[in-house]
């Protein structure tokens, strides 16, 4: 078990370091799609309650851990920013202005 906590922790910092390249490269975009709901987003990404999700948009990898999808939009918890922790105040949270790609839980 602790080899499989290893190999999700890996996992998510090659997404970071992924995010981070792409936004780098000049390559970076939004996960919404035209006309396109930040829940259905969600939907569309297999994100759900609990799943955690790293974003850059030019000023620091954000993580948040999603805590509920409506039928437009999402609710949402920071975890962090720019490697420090956050309160974990719930907000509306918009998946536009970045890319998010999914984290594990460390």
């Amino acid at each position: 078990m602790k080899h499989k906590a290893s190999i999700m922790n890996i996992v998510g910092l090659c997404n970071v370091l992924q995010a981070d390249a792409l936004r780098f490269q000049g390559q970076f975009e939004t996960t919404l799609l035209p006309g396109e709901s930040n829940a259905d987003a969600c939907r569309r990404l297999g994100f759900k309650p609990g799943t955690r999700i790293v974003g850059n948009e030019g000023h620091g990898n954000t993580v948040i851990e999603i805590t509920a999808i409506g039928e437009r939009s999402i609710l949402a918890k920071e975890i962090s920013h720019n490697g420090e922790d956050r309160d974990g105040y719930e907000s509306v949270w918009s998946l536009d202005c970045r890319m998010w790609l999914e984290v594990p839980k460390s």
